[in-house]
């Protein structure tokens, strides 16, 4: 059912559908962009928090053991190098912050409803997809392989159902996001 709703800026009446959020926009065109720039405001600060844990932990290393080498090359070290930034984060916590600050500023851009903002969000939330099933499939995996380890199977099933549940929990709403995008409502919506 229609709703007559008077445009501000000219004071004509401007009709929008009961899924419209007052800015004229699909409410999933709302959605999606908050959804991405808080995605891509959490992957900034999770990567800027890798990096300083990562420069600290090797500043520690420095200071107790007086030797930096001893850090990147003793196979002792490598759980705090992976604990700290992953040990490669020269590498990775760059793309994951670029990553995260386009993903802000497409999300602010798709709720100013810019076409290209649209293309942007439908290729990051297919890589973020991709991402999120293969994470889950390496997750189970790695459990299933490690069955005949336990004395018990039920760490390797609950290990095995949590793979799982990162698919449901995480790859449903990002499956929902990329029909959505792909949608004629989006579409339409966009300039």
């Amino acid at each position: 059912m229609p709703i007559e709703v008077t445009n501000f800026k000219s004071h004509e009446p401007l009709i929008r559908d009961d899924n419209m959020s007052e800015q004229g926009r699909p409410m999933r065109v709302t959605l999606i962009g908050l959804a991405w720039v808080i995605l891509g405001g959490v992957m900034c600060f999770t990567a800027l928090r890798a990096l300083l844990l990562s420069a600290l932990t090797q500043s520690q290393a420095r200071t107790y053991w007086g030797i930096s080498e001893v850090f990147e090359f003793v196979p002792a070290f490598l759980p705090f190098r992976l604990a700290s930034g992953f040990g490669f984060s020269p590498v990775l916590l760059p793309i994951q912050l670029g990553i995260g600050i386009l993903g802000v500023n497409s999300g602010a851009n798709f709720l100013k409803l810019k076409k290209r903002a649209r293309n942007v969000l439908e290729v990051l939330t297919w890589l973020l997809l991709i991402f999120v099933v293969a994470h889950s499939i390496f997750w189970t995996s790695s459990y299933l392989s490690d069955i005949p380890r336990y004395e018990s199977p039920v760490f390797a099933v609950m290990g095995i159902v949590m793979g799982l549940l990162g698919i449901v929990i995480y790859g449903v709403p990002l499956g929902i996001m990329v029909m959505y995008l792909r949608g004629n409502k989006v579409r339409d919506a966009m300039q």
